[in-house]
């Protein structure tokens, strides 16, 4: 059992990310469960999964408005650690964003000079295309005989 509550589990995309209202504890479970009542691994408090993860604890949830001096040092300790936990996930999430960011910087500046390269060809193949229109219409008005012109006949 200690094995398995040490490994780090897989966060999904589609997973529901939120926290114990009791005890502010993160949890994470299948979007399946959105709706359903669960236990808090940490405080054992029943919790309603949301319909969509959730950005921060509530700040009302993470230290409790009465008890003893060692219980809301207790509470603020958790809450720090949760916050620590976003920062890290965050900052990890950060990190990957940016790298993103770079590639896609990187293939759109590559993207731009193949469209110049483009134009460029466009523009000869107007050009060329121009040009062909001009000899053909040449070619069509010096082919054309003059009505008024004397034909020669062969008798």
């Amino acid at each position: 059992m200690a094995e398995l509550l040490s490994q780090r589990v897989a966060i999904q995309d589609e997973d529901i990310f939120f926290f114990c209202s009791s005890c502010g504890k993160s949890m994470v479970i299948d979007a399946r469960a959105v709706g359903l009542m669960v236990d808090c691994p940490s405080c054992r408090r029943e919790v309603e999964v949301p319909h969509e993860s959730q950005e921060a604890p509530p700040p009302t949830a993470v230290i409790p408005p009465d008890g003893n001096a060692e219980e809301r040092i207790a509470a603020l300790t958790h809450a720090l650690e949760v916050a620590q936990n976003d920062i890290q996930r965050l900052s990890v999430h950060l990190s990957e964003v940016s790298k993103r960011r770079a590639y896609l910087e990187q293939l759109r500046a590559a993207n731009m000079r193949h469209m110049e390269q483009i134009a460029a060809h466009m523009n000869t193949i107007h050009a060329a295309v121009d040009s062909i229109v001009a000899i053909l219409r040449e070619t069509a008005t010096e082919g054309v005989s003059d009505p008024a012109s004397p034909r020669s006949e062969t008798p």
